[in-house]
């Protein structure tokens, strides 16, 4: 709490879900080639699903009277 009426929060969040890779190739064949590839092409892509979170919250309590000292 700040004061009786507002209170702040500050929020931290890490998150790693791993990697994910894919790979492929893709051959051109030229007709009467004797079955064999003109050239090959070869790709590799990968992504890794991490992060961070950062949030602030402020709230304001309408109408708030504070309990009797008896009940604090």
């Amino acid at each position: 709490m700040i004061t009786d009426s507002w209170t702040a929060k500050l929020e931290y969040l890490h998150y790693d879900l791993g990697s994910v890779s894919y790979s492929g190739a893709m051959s051109n064949f030229p007709p009467g080639g004797g079955g064999r590839p003109a050239y090959t092409i070869g790709a590799t892509s990968s992504t890794s699903f991490r992060g961070d979170i950062v949030r602030l919250g402020l709230s304001y309590k309408f109408g708030y009277t504070a309990a009797p000292a008896i009940y604090r």
